[in-house]
């Protein structure tokens, strides 16, 4: 590129041209003035007007050099001003080959990023498919769970309706044995009113028990001191241990000093 541009300053630059334009005309002016000198004396002969004719010549020749180094001056300019713009295009494109180079190493970067970006959002959408499938068990699992709290739950009602059962039944219960308590209370009541009547009346019983086995000893004693003793005879052991057949009361024999106890209650 810079000998592209060394190429073109030395093609297009003006002092260049402006030597080659001198030497160019010398060149002209040397051919020219050998031709004039040489048929000079010809000239003369030939046209009385050469000398007006040479005048108009190098008139017209001046005009014409001044024109071209006017319009070379021109293209000069020209060729000066196509060559700023180029440098400043040229500057424009070094300067965006330069953004072009920081704009393609951020895309590669971008690039980079995004490839990255689209390995972590693959791991995140595996972790998501993980979870997802985690959750389904979950909800399998919740399901299962549900199905068993309901079981238990109903369970649990008829484990209530039979302990309301038997909680009407205990209460019923529970009643009755408040009436039966009453009934029971009533009673000893009762039994404690007759034991109070009775008492009396057992007193009285006892004195009688008493006087017949009083009476049973003495009749006992009196037998046996009046009738013979037979040791070998079973029959009069027999005829003392049955009991009168006349008499209520016992018959009995009770050795003295034993005391006989009823119970107050």
């Amino acid at each position: 590129m810079e000998q592209m541009w060394d190429s073109i300053e030395e093609a297009y630059d003006g002092d260049f041209a402006l030597n080659s334009y001198e030497s160019l005309k010398s060149e002209v002016d040397t051919s020219s003035q050998v031709d004039l000198e040489a048929n000079k004396d010809l000239l003369h002969i030939q046209f009385p007007s050469a000398r007006k004719h040479k005048s108009q010549c190098f008139a017209n020749n001046e005009e014409s050099t001044e024109k071209i180094r006017k319009d070379l001056a021109t293209e000069n300019s020209k060729l000066r001003d196509k060559e700023e713009h180029l440098k400043n295009l040229f500057e424009r494109a070094k300067k965006e080959s330069t953004k072009l180079r920081k704009a393609k190493e951020e895309l590669q970067r971008c690039r980079e990023s995004l490839k990255r970006r689209e390995q972590s959002l693959q791991m995140e959408e595996i972790e998501v498919m993980h979870e997802k499938e985690q959750i389904e068990h979950e909800k399998e699992d919740l399901m299962k769970l549900k199905a068993q709290l309901s079981h238990d739950f109903a369970k649990l009602k008829q484990e209530r309706q039979k302990l309301q059962v038997e909680k009407r039944d205990i209460e019923c219960a529970s009643k009755e044995i408040g009436k039966t308590s009453k009934k029971l209370t009533r009673e000893k009541v009762l039994l404690k009113k007759s034991s109070l009547n009775l008492k009396p009346k057992v007193f009285e019983t006892k004195e009688k028990l008493e006087d017949c086995n009083n009476q049973n000893l003495e009749l006992n004693i009196t037998s046996i001191s009046t009738e013979p003793i037979n040791m070998l005879s079973p029959q009069l052991f027999k005829t003392r241990s049955e009991p009168s057949t006349d008499r209520k009361v016992a018959k009995t024999p009770i050795p003295q000093g034993r005391v006989l106890t009823f119970n107050r209650d």
